[in-house]
This record gives structure tokens, C-alpha cells and sequence, in this order.
């Protein structure tokens, strides 16, 4: 599993395609459901569409974290996890502060109000609410407060924990593989056979 250049364009083709489906299901809860309520047809389409979506975007997630992780072992014969984790947290944290940021600044400008319109049939949230400790436990990718903050932000909470068990997994393959001969050519040489990395 050794992607090409091409061949990531083309993944973050598909999951450019995935968020826009999922941005539409978010569109069709805030502007259709209000009007016309849960359980119609065109609720059943979009969030089943928008279910699978979110499925085939971790998919392709997943299998780009397993591409970074075998070219970290590639390129440095072993796995360098404090590399792995600073690409982890450049790629999550610039679209956390940014989603923080807005839900902040749109706090502050409409209050704790009541976000139900009369005669609206559904809403996905009727009150919005933050605290300064929901900022905090969202920049530590902690629930509640990312879900206070954001609901949207489940997907980054879910990517975060699979970079974790990911970076984990890889350190105890690194580990399990190395460990009975500590020089980094026997190292090497071992990670080629056991796990593919060429």
C-alpha cells in the first residue's frame, strides 16, 4: 500500500465528494426539516446519503492513516511517532480553532436564545450554549464540550481517537518487531519481511 501522488489526489477527490454530500444532509436538517419535520422522503434520502457518505469518508481516512504510517516506517526504518503525531495535529487543529473560532464569535453575537422559530416542526438544536470550559475540552478533543461547542465536530473527535489507536498500534508493531535486535539495519531489514515496508 504505497500511494502515489495521483493516486491522493484522487482519494481527496473522493472525500471532497463525501464532505459535499454530508454538507447537503446538513443543509436539508437546517432548511427542510423545519418546515416539513422528520421522516418524509427527501429526510430519508439525504441523511441516508449522508450516513454513507460519513462511512466512506472514514474508510478513505482510514487507509491514508495506514499509507502515512507505513511511509513514516519507510522513510525512517522505523516508526517515529513524535513525526507522526505533529502531522496528525497540523492536519486536526487548524480546522478545530477555525470551527472553535465561529461557534464563538457566533455566540457572542446571538446570546443563549432560543434557536426555535415558532412553527417549526424540527430542529437539531434548540438552544446554543457554550462555556469557557467547553472551549478547553474542545481543544483537548474532549466530550462534552466539543459537542457544546460544535455537534458537527463528532467527525474530528472520531479522527483524532483513530490517529491515536493508529500511532498506538504502529508504536507496539514497531516495538514488537525490533525488539529482538536492537540495531537499526536488523531493524530494518525485520520491518521489511514482517510488515511490507520496502
Amino acid at each position: 500500500m504505497n500511494y502515489s501522488k495521483e493516486d491522493l489526489t484522487a482519494f481527496d477527490s473522493y472525500r471532497g465528494i463525501l464532505s459535499i454530500v454530508v454538507m447537503l444532509g446538513h443543509l436539508v436538517q437546517i432548511f427542510w426539516l423545519p418546515l416539513y419535520g422528520l421522516g418524509g422522503t427527501v429526510h430519508h434520502i439525504f441523511s441516508t446519503m449522508a450516513n454513507y457518505a460519513v462511512v466512506g469518508f472514514f474508510f478513505l481516512s482510514g487507509a491514508l492513516i495506514c499509507d502515512s504510517i507505513l511511509k513514516n516506517f519507510k522513510r525512517n526504518g522505523r516508526f517515529e511517532w513524535l513525526e507522526y503525531l505533529i502531522s496528525r495535529i497540523a492536519r486536526i487543529y487548524p480546522s478545530l480553532f477555525a470551527a472553535i473560532i465561529l461557534a464563538t464569535i457566533y455566540y457572542f453575537i446571538i446570546g443563549s436564545h432560543s434557536l426555535l422559530i415558532p412553527g417549526d416542526k424540527y430542529v437539531a438544536r434548540e438552544l446554543y450554549s457554550i462555556t469557557f470550559l467547553d472551549v478547553q475540552q474542545a481543544l483537548l478533543m474532549l466530550e462534552p464540550g466539543m459537542f457544546s461547542v460544535n455537534g458537527s465536530l463528532w467527525s474530528l473527535f472520531i479522527e483524532w481517537r483513530l490517529y491515536m489507536w493508529a500511532m498506538f498500534l504502529a508504536l507496539f508493531i514497531d516495538r514488537k518487531v525490533c525488539i529482538s535486535d536492537q540495531s537499526d539495519h536488523a531493524c530494518r531489514t525485520k520491518l521489511t519481511t514482517d510488515v511490507g515496508v520496502n
